[in-house]
């Protein structure tokens, strides 16, 4: 399947994704540059954040990395504010994220101090592309306005909780 998106179809499309169980964002909006860039934005809901990180499989240096940096928030917001700018381009299933800003509560902070590296990222969503059954993604970038999509995605895709030891 070839096809493209405008920015009003993927927010819409993420907004609908509020529902999804464990879900750490609400409220997403994306805007897509002419430049190839991507913005979006919303609100981190931290009552969801480690049990997001969970249900999605997120590797223990994301977690790890991201949840304490974002928690710090928690005082002055329940459900901080995030921003992110930049260009993901994905072919055949490798992600080239290039960030060039991002905020949590409206606080910038500079890209080499951010608590998860740009690859760690990059690989978070290469293993996400490997293990997601149906879904294949020959390429993805964003262009004209647009995001341009070459593959198959699956009808629907679920995810299960881990055991909570102890």
């Amino acid at each position: 399947m070839s096809a493209s998106f405008t920015q009003e179809e993927l927010t819409a499309r993420m907004a609908d994704n509020e529902k999804v169980k464990f879900n750490p964002l609400s409220e997403p909006q994306l805007r897509i540059n002419e430049d190839g860039t991507a913005e979006i934005s919303g609100k981190v809901r931290l009552d969801m954040l480690e049990e997001g990180a969970e249900a999605f499989n997120a590797p223990s240096n994301i977690a790890d990395g991201a949840i304490p940096y974002v928690e710090k928030f928690k005082f002055a917001n329940p459900n901080p504010a995030f921003y992110a700018k930049g260009k993901l381009v994905i072919e055949n299933k490798q992600v080239q994220l290039d960030i060039q800003k991002a905020e949590v509560g409206r606080a910038s902070k500079p890209l080499d101090k951010l608590p998860i590296s740009q690859d760690e990222i990059e690989g978070y969503a290469e293993q996400i592309l490997d293990v997601v059954p149906g879904m294949d993604i020959k390429s993805l970038s964003f262009e004209d306005g647009k995001m341009s999509f070459d593959g198959t995605l699956p009808e629907k895709v679920s995810t299960v909780r881990k055991a909570v030891e102890g």
